[in-house]
């Protein structure tokens, strides 16, 4: 089963969110391990701040007892997507956008690069779909978390944006330089969060 049809199945068994399966398509990139290893070594923790907010995510999201119970099938569809593309694919979906505004969120995992097009509708149930630790897989920790988008010059703009995870601006240019890796021909620009608004 590819993944249209592998979309089309779970979206009709979730019929009260069935149009954040369209409107948020998933990309996952398969890199090997010791690539990732090599530009970004460290592992980052979510919601490592030491905060009451933070604490209690914690215990929401990876609590064994709450998996149950706060888990969708929009996480198992994530978990089950059948087919990884390659990131030159996604690059040419990502191009092809008709609003500038469109942007992506993004987690590198272990052995992944997972894109998920963020909503322009405004429900908040659908957005949280969308969010780092939604496509992650509620992963205690990833290699880094942000967003891309295609710019009105024809950029590839890459920032790290993800209050779960918080990667560190340093990080941008690792990164890049492992997406320059996977993709030699395409030019990246990246962007702290704090200058991508």
């Amino acid at each position: 089963m590819g993944n249209a049809a592998y979309t089309f199945l779970i979206a009709h068994a979730d019929q009260s969110y069935w149009n954040v399966y369209y409107e948020c398509p998933v990309y996952k990139v398969f890199v090997p391990v010791e690539v990732i290893d090599h530009y970004l070594p460290k592992k980052l923790d979510g919601f490592s701040a030491n905060t009451y907010e933070n604490h209690i995510n914690r215990l929401y999201f990876y609590a064994e007892e709450n998996s149950m119970v706060t888990r969708t099938l929009f996480d198992d569809y994530i978990d089950g997507i059948p087919f990884t593309v390659s990131l030159r694919h996604f690059l040419q979906k990502l191009s092809k956008e008709k609003d500038p505004m469109v942007r992506y969120n993004f987690v590198i995992t272990d052995n992944h690069l997972i894109f998920i097009r963020v909503p322009h509708f405004t429900d908040r149930n659908f957005r949280l779909r969308c969010k780092h630790i939604t496509i992650s897989s509620r992963a205690p920790s990833v290699r880094y978390a942000g967003e891309i988008w295609h710019d009105e010059q024809g950029n590839f703009v890459i920032n790290n944006s993800s209050g779960t995870y918080r990667p560190a601006d340093q990080l941008i240019s690792w990164v890049m330089q492992l997406f320059n890796c996977l993709s030699p021909n395409i030019c990246f620009q990246g962007l702290t969060f704090r200058d991508s608004f």
